[in-house]
């Protein structure tokens, strides 16, 4: 849970609210929730909001604040009161509504970090292009839902042998199944702040280029080389990192040749994209699927 994110109610009054971040540890998918207050009850009506939408959850991880560990009161005492066996034959025979929840460490984030770098580039997007606006509660659902169905569209893994034919798996088409993309209107330069509509699309706009700033890094990192890393191949999948690109559309790529240096290490590639075939360096090149996994798979 982060915050405060101001609520216009009315021309001379703000109301402060929160923003309650899941994260799936498997498909790595976001879900934001917008709560009016840090309280227990407030965080159970938004856990009750998000299993409606996404699925009950088996387990669940979160850090050690004050109101999830007064939710986890709750949730035990309010299970006592529960008739199970009425709720199995009622709904099914195979059904369970037990709900495993484990604690982070307290002050090591770290620990989850198979989620905390996605967490991060999400709030440090929402700080730098949402941390003084203001907004009606409609516009930040608005924001916060969009905002969701972008993070989740960025590719996973290859859906077929052919990339250019089958785009490829998200977490979206895991959340959704087939679905159509919600239309994107063009950026503009100057937006009347009074139409709604159009603002709430300017700022999404505004933080999908905000985000691919930070979203970036996680995917190509940077630190020192202490020991040699495992080169691009040609036959590789990878993802074209292009923050120009409009947000929901992104670049897949194929290795089709590699410049190795006088030391062997590459450090230039040529790929192969739908419009063409092109030189890249490879800190702007991810990897997605090695060729080996590509042919296993197949």
């Amino acid at each position: 849970m982060f915050g405060p994110v101001q609520i216009k109610l009315n021309r001379k009054t703000l109301k402060e609210a929160q923003v309650i971040i899941f994260t799936c540890m498997t498909t790595r998918a976001v879900h934001l929730e917008l709560v009016t207050d840090r309280s227990s009850d407030t965080f159970l009506m938004a856990f009750r909001r998000f299993a409606s939408l996404r699925g009950q959850p088996s387990t669940c991880w979160s850090d050690c604040g004050t109101n999830f560990v007064g939710a986890q009161d709750y949730l035990d005492e309010m299970k006592k009161t529960w008739n199970l066996e009425k709720l199995k034959s009622t709904l099914a025979q195979e059904f369970s509504c037990d709900l495993k929840w484990e604690w982070n460490t307290p002050t090591a984030s770290h620990q989850n970090g198979v989620v905390e770098s996605l967490i991060k580039s999400v709030r440090q997007a929402l700080d730098a292009t949402c941390k003084n606006q203001t907004f009606t509660e409609e516009q930040w659902r608005t924001f916060f839902a969009e905002i969701s169905f972008v993070i989740n569209g960025r590719p996973l893994y290859p859906s077929s042998e052919n990339i250019w034919e089958s785009p490829p798996i998200t977490p979206n088409d895991i959340l959704l199944g087939p679905h159509v993309t919600p239309p994107q209107p063009s950026p503009e330069d100057r937006v009347n702040p009074r139409d709604l509509t159009r603002s709430t699309q300017q700022r999404i706009a505004e933080f999908w280029t905000s985000w691919m700033k930070y979203f970036a890094p996680t995917l190509l990192p940077r630190n020192k080389w202490y020991r040699t890393r495992e080169i691009l191949q040609t036959g590789d999948l990878v993802l074209e990192i292009d923050k120009k690109h409009r947000r929901t559309q992104w670049k897949m790529a194929v290795v089709v040749a590699t410049n190795p240096g006088v030391d062997g290490l590459v450090r230039k590639v040529k790929i192969k994209t739908q419009s063409g075939q092109y030189d890249r360096p490879i800190h702007k090149l991810c990897l997605i699927a090695t060729n080996q996994e590509l042919h296993s798979s197949a």
